[in-house]
This record gives C-alpha cells, sequence and structure tokens, in this order.
C-alpha cells in the first residue's frame, strides 16, 4: 500500500485515521472496529463490505503503525467496551 495514499485514506464512517494491515490485506478502523477489505491493491472503503472486529485482540496488530494519540484513543475505546 502505498503511504502517500494510505495518509490521505480516512474510514468512510468515522473519518478517522486507518492502519494497513499487509498479511491480511485490510485498512482496520480502531475507533469503528471495522476492517476494510483491499481486493486487487484497491481499497474498498465501503461499509457494507467492512468485517466488523468483535473483539480488542482482533485488531491489536493495528496499533503499532498508529500514532501516540490514536493509540492512546484506542486503549481508551477498548478498556471501555470491555
Amino acid at each position: 500500500m502505498d503511504k502517500t495514499l494510505l495518509a490521505i485514506l480516512a474510514c468512510p464512517n468515522c473519518k478517522g485515521s486507518l492502519s494497513y494491515q499487509k498479511v491480511q490485506q485490510e485498512l482496520i478502523c480502531p475507533i469503528c472496529r471495522l476492517a476494510y477489505p483491499i481486493r486487487d491493491d484497491i481499497p474498498v472503503l465501503l461499509i457494507d463490505e467492512a468485517r466488523e472486529l468483535r473483539s480488542c485482540t482482533a485488531f491489536a496488530a493495528a496499533m503499532n503503525s498508529l500514532s501516540f494519540s490514536s493509540r492512546s484513543l484506542f486503549t481508551h475505546v477498548c478498556f471501555h467496551m470491555m
């Protein structure tokens, strides 16, 4: 995934930052807990096509590519969802 493209993409639901997961070929929104698929190198940013992440552990790997402020928000959201 091109870093320039990733920098301008946003979650269509909350407009938050997305994290690229190379192995799963998905873009993760930790706020909405949605995983958007990437098909043929094209991000499919349709809410109806997104996979819901049911637990914090399902997208914890995305934290490594998040900024500190996004990581703090992620931790806050996960804590309050338990």
